[in-house]
């Protein structure tokens, strides 16, 4: 938590670099409880189960929700400047490795998911990389979506290069291969980033 009691996700950098940073833990949901899978039960079923349960106390808590006022928890979280929301349907059981659109993330601040299909050489005093080119599925297919290159550190630049080196191929992953004249080092669709 910040110093105002908002979460903030990059905090946990700090607990990673000094282990003795207060960090708050807030559970929100139970998949098993004595030896018992409860993920064919209802998130409000497991909820309860998880209330009697937990014990909270320094550093534990249990993770808050509201019914109805899913619009204004938004706007509150999007005026604190928080990620975002997540919305669950109350009859929604756990399903173990899939996704599904009966919980959803909204979020608050304009971030998208992409798999990374190569990159561009690097220009000017730019080290490492130019750009890193984004894609989606859709059907099933990888499609070309665009490019995002600012907001790196020179470290993240050599970073993010050294993690696509493995993955290099001379191959577009893209069913619709960006037209640009840059030179693109392409790579295998193994990894993805998230750009704001």
């Amino acid at each position: 938590m910040d110093d105002d009691g908002i979460p903030r996700f990059q905090l946990l950098q700090r607990f990673q670099k000094q282990p003795t940073a207060p960090t708050l833990y807030y559970i929100f949901d139970v998949l098993w409880y004595n030896g018992k899978d409860l993920t064919g039960h209802s998130i409000l079923e497991r909820r309860k189960v998880l209330e009697r349960v937990l014990k909270p106390r320094e550093g534990v808590q249990l993770g808050s929700y509201v019914e109805v006022e899913g619009k204004a928890l938004f706007n509150l979280t999007k005026e604190k400047g928080m990620e975002g929301i997540i919305a669950k349907r109350k009859d929604s059981i756990y399903r173990p490795g899939k996704r599904t659109s009966d919980w959803l993330k909204i979020k608050a601040r304009l971030q998208q998911e992409f798999v990374v299909g190569g990159f561009t050489a690097p220009k000017g005093s730019r080290k490492h990389l130019g750009a890193v080119v984004l894609g989606a599925y859709t059907n099933g297919k990888l499609r070309h979506y665009g490019y995002a290159g600012s907001g790196f550190s020179e470290k993240g630049l050599k970073d993010a290069v050294e993690k696509m080196k493995p993955l290099l191929t001379e191959k577009c992953p893209f069913v619709n291969p960006p037209n640009i004249k840059e030179k693109i080092q392409w790579v295998r669709p193994k990894l993805v980033c998230e750009v704001e």
